[in-house]
């Protein structure tokens, strides 16, 4: 990763850098499936997540420790969130219109 050498898939997959590696012919039919996952979930939600993720990859440990985030209140507050909970609660499916 430092060098600059370029690696295929399998070996990414071996270092854990990605998840996992597939033939690229199958790549198309792997995305479709993460999409169709990621929209039945609280996008809100998931933007706070990945805010939280890149907000504290950069910084030094200093920097981090002066970060403040949302706090975990505001997630619980909104619709989707509150969505999600109710359907899980009462076993049924995620309605997010």
């Amino acid at each position: 990763m430092f060098t600059g050498d370029l690696i295929d898939g399998e070996r990414a997959a071996a270092m854990d850098l990605v998840k996992e590696a597939g033939p690229g012919d199958e790549l198309d039919d792997r995305v479709e499936l993460i999409v169709e996952r990621l929209q039945n979930r609280p996008t809100a939600n998931i933007g706070l997540a990945k805010e939280a993720i890149h907000d504290n990859l950069g910084p030094t440990l200093v920097g981090r420790s002066s970060m403040r985030g949302p706090p975990p209140v505001c997630v619980l507050r909104h619709a989707r969130t509150r969505e999600g909970i109710d359907a899980f609660l009462n076993g049924r499916q995620l309605d997010f219109e």
